[in-house]
């Protein structure tokens, strides 16, 4: 099975994107990919990228977030595969998608940071990640299906990077009996991973 199988919708499309970048870009966007992968960063920085990306002659104007879906679709699937840098390599060529240059940048990084990427234990559930969490306490004034308000209640925003590394906001509100269930059992869960640790 090889690195390129199943490679999502849009993937040609981003390799000729990436294959008209600056080498500068192209490996920041690499190193990105790579971090990400890695979980040294929670999400892809794509609107740095389209920034910078915004400011070339390129027609028809770039997505910087195709542009990563498609290295970290790369990547992954060469360490899913154990790729060595030649196969990797040997692979990108023989696809003839990839230019000599955008080759040339993809196997330094894979030499690089590939081996510790393979090394790494595949992790058996995809998660987001909680970036923060931001909170407010209201009164509810007016409602057309309840009597008795002036009630408080408590609004939850969390910011989320999802596994493909989008940014989302989830928003909920409680009434005080909730958030106090809820931190009851944050608090278990806290007791847990104290004894745990």
């Amino acid at each position: 099975m090889g690195v390129l199988t199943n490679a999502p919708l849009g993937f040609s499309s981003a390799v000729s994107t990436l294959n008209s970048l600056p080498q500068g870009i192209l490996a920041e966007m690499c190193q990105d990919a790579m971090a990400f992968l890695q979980s040294d960063v929670a999400y892809l920085p794509s609107e740095h990228h389209q920034m910078a990306l915004s400011g070339l002659d390129i027609s028809p104007k770039p997505d910087a977030g195709n542009c990563l879906n498609a290295l970290t679709f790369l990547f992954k699937s060469a360490a899913s595969e154990g790729a060595s840098v030649e196969s990797l390599v040997s692979e990108l060529k023989s696809s003839m998608m990839w230019s000599d240059s955008c080759v040339a940048v993809v196997r330094h990084i894979w030499k690089e940071e590939g081996p510790a990427l393979c090394g790494k234990p595949k992790e058996t559930l995809l998660v987001g990640q909680l970036l923060s969490m931001d909170w407010q306490l209201g009164m509810a004034m007016s409602s057309s299906s309840c009597r008795s308000l002036n009630s408080p209640y408590l609004t939850l925003q969390f910011n989320l990077a999802d596994p493909s590394g989008a940014l989302r906001k989830k928003t909920l509100q409680m009434t005080v009996a909730e958030f106090q269930n809820l931190a009851g059992q944050l608090k278990d869960m806290a007791s847990a991973l104290e004894t745990a640790a």
